[in-house]
């Protein structure tokens, strides 16, 4: 669906997509966001893919699924509510979930070197 929708979009404005993106905020509630780019908009290039065979600490991606499997959980309550007014996503009504988010930040706070060294260099997407 996503080219024709391209297509459309580019017929009718006479300007490309920058996204095309269906998105769920639950409750068999399904949204079309369709990103258009604005008269100052400039293209940009990526950086190369990364080739690196460098991975996240063992504590890492333990936390990563420990905070993965509770939102999983409060998905599935209906608790799964959202807190940005610390700057990033926190649980706003699931406690379990909530505290392993916030331990997780902690840690990202005290290891952003290797996170970022991880991100600059490791060639597995995940």
């Amino acid at each position: 669906m996503r080219p024709k929708v391209e297509e459309v979009v580019q017929r009718v404005t006479g300007r490309p997509t920058t996204d095309v993106a269906v998105v769920s905020p639950g409750e068999d509630l399904w949204l079309v966001f369709i990103g258009l780019s604005g008269n100052s908009m400039k293209p940009f290039s990526y950086n190369p893919l990364p080739r690196g065979a460098v991975r996240l600490p063992a504590t890492a991606m333990d936390l990563y699924r420990q905070v993965d499997t509770a939102f999983v959980r409060a998905m599935q309550k209906g608790t799964a509510g959202e807190d940005d007014s610390r700057g990033y996503a926190l649980s706003s009504d699931d406690p379990e979930l909530r505290a392993k988010q916030l331990a997780m930040h902690d840690y990202a706070a005290q290891h952003e070197e290797v996170i970022r060294h991880v991100l600059r260099s490791s060639s597995p997407p995940d």
